[in-house]
């Protein structure tokens, strides 16, 4: 059986990745990616984007900041704002304090001043400095 298997370029990973988060298959779609980098395949950045969002609309800020840190921290990824802001957004939402303070410093510290922006989950800044 195991002679029929074939083998994943990047691109198929990340094709398969994609599918598991179309489908909702949130666990599967983390299996992989763990998968893709025992086996170091270059993990795009847009991949990570799809994952940290589906992981905000089943509302698991913990494993989105998990996620965001680890790659950041590895140097792997630049997070784009839009990122921070939705995991910011979920977490107020969700009165999930430590993804919330997290994400704020995060977006604090790389923009050095925040600016009041709309927060979807009802949870604007308030520049406490």
């Amino acid at each position: 059986m195991r002679q029929r298997w074939i083998t994943l370029t990047a691109n198929g990973w990340h094709d398969v990745i994609t599918g598991y988060i179309r489908e909702g298959q949130i666990e599967q779609a983390l299996e992989g990616i763990e998968q893709m980098q025992q086996a170091r395949v270059s993990i795009q950045g847009w991949l990570y984007d799809m994952v940290v969002y589906a992981l905000c609309d089943v509302e698991e800020p913990d494993e989105a900041l998990r996620i965001m840190q680890d790659q950041v921290a590895a140097g792997n990824y630049n997070v784009s704002h839009s990122v921070w802001y939705c995991v910011f957004d979920n977490g107020c939402k969700l009165l999930h304090v430590s993804a919330s303070n997290e994400t704020r410093r995060n977006i604090y510290s790389r923009t050095h001043s925040m600016k009041p922006f709309t927060s979807y989950g009802g949870c604007g800044w308030i520049n406490s400095t």
